[in-house]
């Protein structure tokens, strides 16, 4: 969340009350100050937690910890999540189980390009195939920034590093300079700990390793696509999640 609280970017959520624009000015931070947002279970449980803590009591203590990790262990619902991208208007196409690969390679289907904003479809695929992964592709809705961590150690270094100098990708990469610099609209943890930055969609193809002395930054425009949370690939934490869940700007529910 370096990017929110060092003020290097503008990151816009949806308010979980009246749905609308909101900038993310502090981590955790899920409606706008005038609207009243109900806690979720998890944060339910936390608080509740936190009240059996201070008062040394040690059975409803186990009790909140065990619902706790039962929570936070539970399996994701894939095709919950797929069809709801759908209902967003990003489209979706289905990734091979604990994997990043489409599920049906070429020359039986065509990757990301089967991907479709087809609710039913995606509804009766999932019901088949409720293990599989869930691919998104970029160029539509949105593109996004990929700074990743396993391939090359700083990603996340080099384009906080980008930011500070004033960075926006344009058809000519990364430029340095006084330009303004993308607003973040989604912000999602990879399953390696790196982040996917959702940016308005510039209409700029993929472009991997885009600045040599900034490694571990990709672009994912046209002809691409990302993995979607709760995309997993096994293990604990080995899981995409957001950080920071897409804001009106790049979707149309």
């Amino acid at each position: 969340m370096t990017v929110i609280l060092d003020g290097l970017t503008r990151v816009y959520t949806k308010c979980t009350v009246c749905h609308g624009l909101m900038q993310v000015v502090e981590p955790g931070l899920r409606a706008h100050p005038c609207c009243k947002p109900e806690q979720s279970t998890m944060e339910t449980l936390c608080s509740q937690l936190l009240s059996a803590a201070l008062a040394d009591d040690r059975a409803t203590e186990r009790q909140l910890s065990a619902q706790i990790e039962a929570l936070d262990n539970r399996l994701p619902n894939l095709g919950a999540a797929a069809a709801r991208y759908t209902l967003m208007g990003w489209p979706v196409f289905p990734l091979a189980p604990l994997s990043k690969i489409p599920a049906i390679p070429k020359p039986k289907g065509h990757g990301f390009l089967d991907a479709t904003t087809d609710t039913a479809r995606i509804i009766r695929w999932w019901a088949r195939h409720p293990t599989h992964n869930i691919g998104l592709a970029t160029g539509h809705l949105f593109d996004v920034i990929d700074v990743d961590v396993k391939k090359a150690a700083g990603g996340v270094n080099s384009f906080l590093d980008l930011l500070r100098r004033g960075a926006v990708y344009n058809h000519n990469g990364f430029v340095v300079g006084n330009t303004v610099i993308p607003d973040v609209h989604g912000l999602a943890v990879t399953a390696s700990g790196g982040m996917h930055f959702y940016i308005e969609p510039t209409g700029k193809p993929n472009a991997a390793n885009t600045l040599p002395d900034h490694p571990g930054i990709d672009f994912r425009g046209l002809g691409g696509y990302v993995c979607a949370p709760p995309t997993t690939l096994g293990g604990r934490g080995n899981r995409y999640s957001w950080l920071v869940t897409p804001s009106p700007k790049i979707r149309r529910d």
